[in-house]
C-alpha cells in the first residue's frame, strides 16, 4: 500500500510518521472545554493540527495508516478509498493536494472543531474519507466550517477533582486485593462495583457527568465517590488492627468481634477472609 504513495511523490518520511501518530478522541477535552458562541466559521484548516476523526468511521487509537488497510474494519467505505486512492498518481498528486482546499469540494458539511488551547481539530461530520486522505497526501489544508472551543477553568477544576478522587479510589482497592467493575442497567445508570474476587462489597451508582460546569451534578458525584473511599479506609483500618496482634490473639478479637459485632466491615473482613484474600491474617 505504501508503494502507491511513494510512486507518487509522498515521502516515506511522512508515510512512516503515519503509521506512527495514532488517531485522538476529543473526548476528554469536551470534558474540559466550552464551545465559543457564535464561532462557527467556514475556514482552511491546518492539515498537520487535525488529531482524529470523531464520527461513526475511523478508530481512534490507531494510526493514519492503520485506519486505511484496516478501512473496513474501521467502518470506511471500500469504494471510496479505491475511489481517493485511483487519485494518488505523479501527474494528479498536486491536483488532488489543492482539492481539499476547494469550497465546492468540501462544502459546509465537513465540520471540525478546534480546541484552542490545545491547537487541535476534530472532524466531526461529514468528509470522513476526504479527512483522512487530506493527513495520508500530506495537503496542507481543508476547508470546513469550525466550531471553536475554549477551555472552562470551572470545568478543569471539576474534571480533576473528580479525577483525582478516582484515582484515590482505584489505589485504595488495589491496596485491598479487590477489583472493580462497571455495570450498565437497562436504565441507562451505571454502577461500579467494588469485589473480592466474586464477592460484591459495595455496589453505587458511578453518575456519568456529561457537563463538568454543572456544579450539583459534581458535587453529587464527588459526595458519592467519597463515601466508597471512607468505607475502604476502615475496612483497611480494621485489618491492620487484626493485624498488629499475634495470629492466635488476632483470631480471638477477630472472632470476638465477628460473632458479638454486626458491623458490615467486619462482616465483610470474615467473607474476604474465607475467600481466601491474599492480605488476610488468618492465613
Amino acid at each position: 500500500m505504501k508503494d502507491i504513495f511513494i510512486s507518487a511523490g509522498i515521502s516515506r518520511e511522512h508515510l512512516d510518521f503515519l503509521e506512527e501518530e495514532c488517531l485522538e478522541s476529543p473526548e476528554r477535552y469536551y470534558k474540559t472545554y466550552s464551545q465559543i458562541n457564535n464561532s462557527e466559521e467556514m475556514q482552511l484548516v491546518p492539515t498537520d493540527l487535525i488529531k482524529g476523526i470523531d464520527t461513526m468511521r475511523s478508530k481512534s487509537r490507531k494510526s493514519w495508516f492503520y485506519n486505511l488497510i484496516n478501512a473496513d474494519e474501521c467502518n470506511f467505505r471500500i469504494s471510496t478509498i479505491k475511489e481517493f486512492l485511483s487519485k494518488i498518481t505523479p501527474t494528479d498528486l498536486e491536483n488532488f493536494r489543492e482539492s481539499f482546499k476547494n469550497e465546492k469540494y468540501s462544502g459546509d458539511n465537513l465540520r471540525f472543531v478546534y480546541f484552542e488551547d490545545e491547537g487541535k481539530y476534530f472532524a466531526v461530520s461529514g468528509g470522513s474519507h476526504r479527512t483522512l486522505f487530506a493527513k495520508l497526501v500530506n495537503a496542507p489544508y481543508v476547508y470546513a466550517k469550525v466550531t471553536r472551543y475554549k477551555l472552562n477553568q470551572l470545568k478543569t477544576k471539576n474534571f480533576n477533582d473528580i479525577n483525582q478522587l478516582t484515582n484515590e479510589l482505584k489505589s485504595l482497592v488495589q491496596e485491598l486485593g479487590l477489583n472493580c467493575t462497571q455495570k450498565e442497567c437497562y436504565t441507562h445508570k451505571s454502577y461500579c462495583l467494588i469485589n473480592y474476587k466474586t464477592i460484591p462489597l459495595l455496589r453505587f451508582e458511578n453518575k456519568r457527568i456529561l457537563d463538568f460546569a454543572n456544579q450539583g451534578r459534581v458535587n453529587e458525584l464527588y459526595n458519592i465517590i467519597e463515601k466508597q473511599i471512607d468505607y475502604l479506609k476502615l475496612l483497611k483500618n480494621k485489618h491492620e488492627y487484626y493485624s498488629r496482634s499475634p495470629k492466635l490473639i488476632s483470631k480471638i478479637i477477630f472472632l470476638k468481634d465477628n460473632i458479638f459485632i454486626d458491623n458490615k466491615v467486619i462482616n465483610d473482613l470474615d467473607r474476604m477472609y474465607k475467600a481466601g484474600v491474599s492480605i488476610i491474617l488468618c492465613k
